[in-house]
């Protein structure tokens, strides 16, 4: 049985069925890098930037609501490596 995943279009934002997984697998896995990028720093929003654990808290807050489950976490145990003063 072959995997249908909901994905949006990069050509008109609207969800669609997409029949290659990597390149929505590689939307999902930007989706959770750009939300770590805007929340560590503040090039976009004028205010300062958010502390390390607060940012992961807050990724890990949308987990299985935004972000999909198993990337959030394997994306927590990476940074933890690159990070692990924190």
């Amino acid at each position: 049985m072959p995997i249908i995943i909901r994905c949006f279009s990069a050509s008109d934002g609207h969800p669609s069925v997409v029949k290659d997984w990597q390149q929505c697998l590689s939307n999902l896995i930007m989706a959770i890098l750009d939300t770590y990028d805007t929340l560590r720093t503040s090039l976009i929003v004028p205010r300062s930037p958010l502390p390390f654990e607060k940012v992961l808290d807050n990724i890990s807050q949308l987990k299985g609501t935004q972000f999909h489950t198993l990337l959030v976490d394997n994306f927590m145990s990476l940074m933890r490596q690159v990070h692990p003063e924190h």
